[in-house]
């Protein structure tokens, strides 16, 4: 992972930790010189959910689970919930947020 990445998915996990913290591990602390991210550990048996798809485990709360994440962050980090001037602000902070969302959802850890 690159610094830039570190940098962008701390950002990304702390803002989505805050609007869906039920489906996002909490981070403790990150440092940029270093690119560490501490956040929480989830005990086995959570895993990765692209381990599970590509294993072939079926989850049936997934799109349930899935739309309620998105729905929550996407809203709260649109310009139907911000002022313009917010969201611009924002926009600066978390210009590549969907490239980021991607691999947020596929590392989006759930109990199988």
């Amino acid at each position: 992972m690159t610094k830039e990445r570190a940098y962008f998915e701390a950002l990304t996990l702390r803002e989505h930790g805050r609007l869906s913290p039920e489906n996002v591990p909490e981070v403790y602390h990150f440092d940029r010189i270093m690119s560490v991210i501490g956040m929480r550990y989830l005990e086995p048996p959570h895993i990765i959910l692209r381990k599970g798809l590509v294993a072939g485990i079926e989850y049936p709360l997934l799109a349930e689970h899935i739309s309620d994440y998105m729905a929550k962050t996407l809203y709260h980090t649109s310009l139907l919930y911000h002022t313009t001037t917010e969201h611009k602000h924002n926009g600066e902070l978390f210009y590549t947020v969907v490239y980021h969302l991607f691999f947020v959802i596929f590392d989006f850890s759930l109990v199988q």
